[in-house]
């Protein structure tokens, strides 16, 4: 089969998203499908932060919000002739797709992988995301909570598939030591990693020989922030700031557990790749995602109110218990066997096959909502002279023929 894939943030950040796409890409062209990528790119020639497979077909983009680049989009993608189109993307931005994928008659999965209620609240319209859902085949999504956050008329449309992690369960025994991770992008906003120093803080004088260690790039110049903050409560000899890794194998095999203290998540990959080190993990009952994947008392800890008080709490309970961090290690390597990319890669084959079966080249009938969408020219609403300054960059764009570039992994 022919599988077009859209990535978000494919080269812009080293994040989940990018992550756990690659993984799936690697799965299917391992199973003999061939594979289109196509991302959004700041440059025609960027190169993923994540490998793809072998062979794959990439297609960087500039996305303007314009018409024109959106049809040379489609044209890039249906040249490649696919049998499905999956975008798998985060929040609003998966209203390109319908526009791209308008009247091709090409089955259509959308992949959302963020937490859809904090998404409505704060990147989109709940109205217009309901509305976009229309245009799939098949929805995917992270979690099975998040089905409710779609209309009743589009639950049948929804299948529930994890993110994964790519390789085999580690036999090795983990070594028990002090340090503490801290895994994710550095923007304060959602992954607050500022509460977790502060919560270090106010404990630091009972456990002076331990140690943390945040890993991650900075995205909204919280680096600075984390900087300060360091400084003003005297931690620098206890606290770290890693910046971007490629590879955290030596990271998660020399901790004693990692802390996400993020207000909100789609499907934390730091959790399962946790859990495949064996590393408990301490997280906010109250954070989306988070609060599905640790099992409280079993594979980690949940704080109950998200203050740095509660977090530090949670933090002295396995900071003083190495036996509860062993059990609990062990429930973790367990826990990490349910999202082999073994298994979670037949549970996406079976999705794809059902949706182009289903789909039989029927040309669906479009509602008249749904026609109105199609016809917008700007999807994002934006001044006037902004929208002039799009549409000026768009054909700057292409007769420089700088939209897309193609090329062979």
């Amino acid at each position: 089969m022919n599988i077009c894939i859209a990535i978000w943030n494919l080269t812009k950040s080293a994040g989940g998203l990018g992550k756990v796409a690659s993984i799936i890409c690697k799965a299917l062209v391992q199973r003999g499908h061939s594979l289109t990528v196509v991302v959004n790119s700041s440059s025609v020639k960027a190169k993923p932060f994540h490998q793809l497979p072998r062979g794959a077909i990439l297609i960087n983009s500039k996305w303007v919000d314009t018409q024109i680049c959106r049809k040379k989009i489609r044209e890039a993608i249906l040249g490649t002739k696919p049998d499905i189109v999956i975008a798998m993307t985060v929040g609003a931005a998966m209203r390109w797709w319908p526009h791209i994928m308008k009247h091709s008659n090409i089955p259509l999965i959308l992949s959302e992988h963020s937490n859809p209620w904090k998404i409505e609240q704060e990147m989109w319209e709940r109205s217009e995301r309901q509305l976009v859902m229309t245009f799939a085949d098949s929805i995917h999504l992270l979690l099975p909570s998040y089905r409710e956050s779609l209309g009743v008329h589009l639950r049948d449309k929804v299948t529930i598939i994890p993110n994964a992690i790519e390789k085999p369960i580690l036999g090795n025994k983990r070594q028990a030591n002090k340090t503490i991770i801290a895994v994710g992008r550095l923007e304060d906003r959602v992954k607050q990693f500022s509460i977790l120093i502060k919560a270090f803080a106010t404990i630091r004088h009972k456990y002076p020989d331990w140690k943390i260690r945040i890993i991650g790039g900075d995205v909204d110049g919280s680096k600075k922030k984390y900087h300060k903050l360091i400084h003003q409560l005297d931690l620098t000899k206890q606290v770290e700031l890693i910046g971007k890794l490629d590879n955290l194998h030596s990271e998660y095999s020399n901790a004693a557990f990692l802390c996400l203290p993020s207000r909100y998540e789609g499907f934390a990959m730091a959790v399962i790749e946790a859990y495949h080190y064996g590393l408990p993990a301490i997280g906010f009952r109250a954070c989306s995602g988070v609060n599905e994947q640790i099992k409280n008392g079993f594979t980690g800890l949940l704080a109950d109110d998200m203050t740095e008080v509660n977090f530090a709490r949670c933090m002295s309970v396995l900071m003083d218990n190495e036996a509860m961090v062993e059990k609990m290690s062990r429930n973790a390597k367990k826990e990490a066997q349910k999202y082999r990319i073994s298994k979670i890669g037949y549970q996406w084959i079976e999705l794809i096959e059902k949706t182009v079966s289903n789909h039989k080249g029927a040309r669906k009938k479009i509602s008249k909502e749904q026609e109105r969408f199609l016809r917008k020219k700007y999807l994002n609403n934006t001044p006037f002279v902004k929208n002039l300054m799009k549409e000026m960059f768009s054909w700057l764009l292409i007769l420089t023929k700088n939209v897309i570039r193609k090329s062979i992994v």
